[in-house]
């Protein structure tokens, strides 16, 4: 087929698909939600069918740019017919939160197209989750959602996460066990754990980002699957499990809020899969010695202090060792990794020991200090040569001291120590330093 021809068929049905709900809108005055999410529906299910339309990305690169900006006129106003600007703009954004959903749609379809690179599994299965499963969990949601959890966009139910998983297990088991020839087994599992991942990826996105992160997720993660066989992939599914059953039970004893606490599920894995076991144990110690540090020196946890954007902050710098770590030598990053863990710990440890304290020596600084030093030095004997620990634990106390005194001078207010973006950026700047010094001296030192 013409690819100008199949661009017209494309623009053509969807153009139809906004009138048709349109119409219907006016006549029926649904919900809000549900003439956007049939909307949804159908602009996904129209994407599914590119691989069958076309042969070349940029057709389908110039549909998505089209797209955007003829969604961003309509989202700004500037349609100089009125009735035509209420028309469209009410079937996109009658719903009353802030979103760019609609912006994001045609560049996740546009990018996972570019990355499946003719495959028309890799490309239509996490189509069809966007389209189907982000729908229905909405739907649901909305309908029936009863068991709440809150976002950074207000709250999301149980009930709709729970549809988002069941359709999108659905949309990847019948695909694979339909159209290749991976076994029974396997197909079971890949659904089960793209199903979970994908269902967290969806739960933690705000202002309609997950019109971009589900697609990509699916892809990268479906990807990666299909090269494992059935003891990898029970292995992966372990994992997940494990670490969100760890979540669902430390929930009463964290700070963060819920959208913070499924991030950190997925950033938990992430370290996991990419960095193996000891960096995951460093991770997860240093989250449970913060929490227990809370317990220590207050009167209790509170809930809902520390947001997704927190905890992204907090963990940027370990990340970032983590991504640029060398398999076969990876000395150098863990270290790195590990201070800026404990950079954060002995920050905590700072901010707590001062609440509610007018003046406070340098020296009662020295508990978060320690608590802060244990933390690498149970990791590191757990999982390093003990020659390589006892060498690496010295020179890490003083930067480790050296977080801890800049946080007690920099940050302002500690007697009540605020939690805005100000102090997170602080906090990572001040890990990411002393990180970034503990990387040169383990490679100057060799």
């Amino acid at each position: 087929m013409s690819p100008w021809l199949g661009m017209a068929l494309v623009l053509g049905t969807l153009a139809l698909c906004f009138a048709a709900l349109a119409w219907w809108r006016q006549r029926a005055q649904p919900h809000p939600e549900l003439t956007r999410k049939l909307m949804h529906v159908l602009m996904g299910l129209v994407a599914a069918s590119f691989p069958w339309l076309f042969d070349s990305t940029w057709p389908v690169l110039l549909l998505a740019g089209t797209s955007m900006m003829a969604l961003w006129i309509v989202r700004s106003g500037r349609v100089s017919a009125a009735r035509l600007h209420d028309t469209l703009h009410g079937v996109l954004h009658d719903v009353e939160r802030a979103s760019c959903g609609e912006l994001m749609f045609p560049l996740g379809v546009a990018a996972v197209f570019v990355l499946a690179d003719g495959d028309a599994l890799l490309y239509s299965v996490p189509i069809l989750i966007l389209a189907l499963a982000d729908a229905l969990a909405a739907l649901i949601g909305l309908r029936y959602g009863q068991m709440r959890f809150n976002t950074l966009d207000g709250y999301k139910s149980l009930e709709g996460s729970f549809a988002f998983f069941l359709v999108s297990f659905l949309c990847v088991h019948i695909a694979l066990l339909l159209f290749t020839d991976t076994g029974r087994a396997e197909s079971l599992l890949i659904g089960l754990i793209l199903g979970l991942l994908v269902m967290m990826s969806e739960a933690v996105a705000w202002r309609g980002l997950d019109n971009l992160f589900i697609p990509l997720a699916s892809y990268a993660l479906l990807k990666a699957y299909l090269e494992l066989d059935t003891a990898a992939l029970s292995m992966q599914l372990g994992v997940v499990v494990f670490l969100l059953l760890f979540v669902i039970l430390w929930r009463r004893r964290s700070s963060f809020d819920d959208s913070a606490l499924i991030g950190a599920v997925l950033l938990s894995y992430t370290v996991w899969v990419i960095g193996g076991l000891a960096w995951l144990t460093l991770m997860l110690l240093s989250f449970m010695t913060a929490t227990v540090l809370a317990l220590r020196h207050g009167a209790g946890i509170q809930r809902n202090l520390h947001n997704l954007p927190a905890l992204l902050a907090l963990c940027a710098p370990g990340l970032f060792w983590l991504l640029i770590r060398e398999p076969n030598e990876d000395t150098a990053a863990f270290f790195a990794f590990a201070l800026s863990f404990g950079a954060h710990v002995a920050m905590f440890g700072v901010s707590r020991i001062h609440a509610g304290q007018t003046h406070l020596a340098w020296a009662h600084l020295l508990p978060a200090l320690f608590q802060a030093w244990s933390v690498l030095a149970l990791s590191w004997l757990l999982f390093m040569p003990w020659q390589t620990a006892l060498s690496t634990l010295l020179p890490a106390l003083p930067l480790l001291a050296a977080a801890t005194y800049a946080f007690y001078r920099w940050q302002p207010n500690l007697i009540d120590c605020p939690r805005d973006s100000a102090r997170w950026w602080r906090q990572a700047t001040l890990a990411a330093a002393v990180s970034g010094a503990g990387w040169l001296w383990m490679n100057v030192t060799g």
